[in-house]
């Protein structure tokens, strides 16, 4: 493939991870700032697959076992410009009870949110996505309005909806990332909510929507939020070791994505490089001193 169009960018990913599933396939879904119009950025897949056997070793096999999903990223061959793919492998089953039970909102987070199917083996299996982007938007919602003053829209809703979730993982976006979300994908947004609102018990004023919670629920969801914010710090590190193991130059990935998002510019030695584990944390702690994340 030597020329391409960048709108065919993630049909081209997604068939070239086909190919590397090939029948373990269930569905490919691109999610994240592609679908918001952002063209200098990775291409966000999931590959939801029934089974393991494709992945390259046992030791991806264990950790997605442990500690779904493994995530990966590939350069893609002969294109015009260096795009790339950051890719998740997760099981049906696991991908469905982590977006319905999950106490943290890593996974029903990014499902509310708009995305699209680039491939699917079966209707069967569409329609068991598009249940589960459906629990992820109510989950989204449900966890949020507590929060929420008396009368809110629905662009307030989603504000704090993404604050609330991005201040649960170590992020290297800016704090107005819920803003630029909600001003490429207001429309959207408004389309998920009202498709849902009876189902979360919003009730509609006109251009608000009326918050009832009393004040001893918004202390339990508060409470329920600083747990959040506090174990999802450690689960951001937990899975930044952990693709030390899945990703190929993890330390390169990390510094193009902070530096993208905040200009905040550092170059590995060739040491942290090669022995990532026990040579980065200098690095990691400069990033952070710096504000690289959040």
């Amino acid at each position: 493939m030597t020329e391409n169009s960048t709108e065919e960018i993630p049909d081209y990913f997604a068939e070239k991870l086909l190919n590397q599933f090939g029948d373990s396939t269930l569905a490919i879904i691109l999610y994240g700032s592609w679908l918001r119009g952002k063209r200098d950025t990775v291409v966000d897949l999931y590959i939801i697959v029934d089974s393991y056997k494709y992945l390259d070793s046992s030791l991806d096999k264990i950790l997605t076992n442990f500690f779904s999903p493994n995530v990966y990223q590939q350069v893609g061959e002969n294109l015009a410009k260096d795009f790339r793919v950051k890719f998740a492998v997760i099981g049906l089953e696991q991908f469905k009870k982590r977006v319905t039970n999950d106490f943290h909102p890593y996974f029903w987070a990014r499902f509310a949110q708009p995305t699209q199917i680039l491939y699917v083996k079966n209707i069967k299996i569409k329609q068991a996505l598009e249940a589960s982007f459906k629990q992820a938007t109510k989950r989204m919602i449900t966890e949020s309005v507590p929060m929420l003053p008396k009368k809110f829209t629905t662009e307030m809703l989603w504000e704090t909806a993404l604050r609330l979730t991005y201040s649960a993982e170590l992020r290297s976006e800016s704090g107005t990332a819920p803003q630029s979300i909600i001003k490429t994908s207001l429309s959207e947004l408004k389309l998920l909510t009202e498709s849902v609102a009876s189902e979360c018990s919003l009730k509609n004023a006109k251009d608000f929507w009326l918050n009832d919670t009393n004040r001893v629920d918004y202390l339990k969801k508060t409470a329920i939020w600083q747990t959040r914010f506090f174990i999802g710090k450690g689960l951001s590190i937990m899975r930044l070791l952990k693709a030390v193991f899945t990703f190929e130059n993890p330390l390169d990935y990390l510094v193009w994505k902070i530096e993208r998002h905040t200009g905040i510019k550092e170059e590995p030695t060739k040491l942290q490089r090669k022995y990532p584990l026990i040579f980065s944390w200098s690095l990691l702690w400069r990033l952070y001193r710096k504000g690289g994340f959040r």
